[in-house]
C-alpha cells in the first residue's frame, strides 16, 4: 500500500477591464485576482 499527496499553487495573475458606455455618460472598471491552489490524495492498494 502507498499513499501520495500533491499540493499545486497556480497564480495567474491580475486581471483588469474598463470600459465606457457608447453615449460617454458613465465608466466601469472591474478587477480580479486568479489564482487557486489544489490539494491531491491519492491511495493504491495490492491484492
Amino acid at each position: 500500500m502507498s499513499v501520495r499527496g500533491e499540493w499545486l499553487n497556480v497564480d495567474l495573475g491580475d486581471v483588469r477591464a474598463s470600459w465606457v458606455t457608447p453615449n460617454g455618460y458613465a465608466a466601469f472598471t472591474t478587477e480580479a485576482d486568479t489564482r487557486a491552489n489544489l490539494l491531491r490524495i491519492g491511495v493504491d492498494y495490492k491484492f
